[in-house]
């Protein structure tokens, strides 16, 4: 009876390891590998018969792969045993290659400055964890934490006086456009709201499908550089309205809030905004808002023209004709009034002279 309870520790491990089995060996996979939000791993002994995409992910490479590497918003690190047979291309990310990967096709780094093509391979960089963002606190001497209270005001009044600018530049640029899409805020916001929410949903999605076709990937780098153009417009756009409203509650006590300032409005609203981000729970909320609100205003408003994305040939032919049978309307003078200066032939006597 002892023997069997001292053999039952050994049967339950050999049942597990039976339930959860280790890696069995090389794993081979045939086509694309294609993630959103999440990093790929390829490890030692995989080999990949397709392209590797990550979307807002990173992908760490140490086996083979017989095709294309694209990170979107993320970084690529080659293991010193990875082999792609393909191109290694980043947006908005970068490349860590050790020594000993080999990669046949070209690197490309695709950042936010422009587009770096990196030949010689680069350095592992060590993984450090992040810092969190205590603001203002720092580290002190010793392992003592210290509160530094010019770090979050200089990090506000730098953000106030970028917005400031971007403000500016809009009001001066584009005023009509800008008071466009601030009506269509205060006159449809659900509409805002839903277009712009769908409008994140399907961006990243359509940014794949142009990596994908390979020839589109300027097209994608440009739609990347779009994101923070659109965050900043509808920060400016959200801002715009809140503004106005703090301002019209000091038009009855002060002769400045009575006068119509745009970027005034822009200013308090921005600040005002700010101050929302510290409100509990829902502060987080604020920043997400003002992008789904920039995208939706765009795509509403056609960056405040108005206008159809894509106008049809015929429209434009049937508006053509449409103006120049009214240039003619104007050009011919109506039935019965003759023109200025010259008497009407008809049923005038002619005059005989003596």
């Amino acid at each position: 009876m002892k023997r069997v309870y001292l053999r039952l520790p050994f049967l339950v491990l050999l049942a597990l390891v039976l339930m959860f089995p280790g890696r069995a060996g090389a794993a081979v996979t045939s086509g694309d590998i294609v993630k959103f939000t999440g990093s790929i791993v390829i490890e030692k002994d995989d080999t990949v018969n397709g392209n590797v995409v990550a979307m807002s992910g990173n992908i760490e490479v140490a086996g083979r792969v017989n095709g294309d590497i694209t990170a979107m918003a993320g970084n690529i690190r080659l293991k010193s045993t990875a082999y792609v047979t393909g191109n290694v291309v980043t947006m908005a990310g970068s490349i860590y290659e050790e020594e000993g990967a080999t990669v046949l096709g070209n690197r490309t780094q695709l950042a936010r400055g422009g587009v770096a093509s990196i030949v010689p391979p680069l350095p592992p960089v060590p993984s450090v964890p992040p810092v969190p963002d205590t603001g203002g606190i720092v580290k002190g001497p010793g392992n003592g934490w210290v509160y530094n209270p010019v770090a979050p005001v200089t990090r506000w009044f730098g953000w106030m006086i970028g917005m400031a600018a971007v403000s500016a530049l809009m009001l001066t640029l584009f005023p009509r456009p800008v008071d466009q899409m601030v009506n269509a805020l205060s006159h449809e916001p659900g509409r805002i709201l839903a277009t712009g929410l769908v409008g994140w949903v399907l961006y990243p999605v359509a940014l794949l499908v142009v990596v994908l076709t390979i020839i589109g990937i300027p097209l994608a780098v440009l739609g990347v550089a779009m994101v923070p153009v659109v965050v900043a417009v509808g920060i400016v756009i959200a801002a715009m309205p809140v503004g106005h409203r703090v301002r019209d509650m000091f038009s009855g006590s002060h002769a400045w809030a009575r006068e119509d300032r745009p970027l005034l409005d822009a200013l308090i609203g921005i600040g005002v905004l700010m101050l929302a981000t510290a409100a509990p729970l829902v502060g987080w909320l604020v920043w997400p808002v003002a992008a789904v609100i920039g995208l939706g205003v765009v795509l509403v408003t056609r960056f405040g023209t108005n206008r159809p994305w894509f106008a049809s040939r015929r429209g434009a032919e049937v508006t053509a004709a449409a103006v120049g049978t009214a240039e003619n309307q104007q050009a011919i003078p109506p039935a019965g009034n003759p023109e200025p200066g010259k008497k009407e032939e008809q049923g005038v006597p002619p005059v005989v002279s003596e």
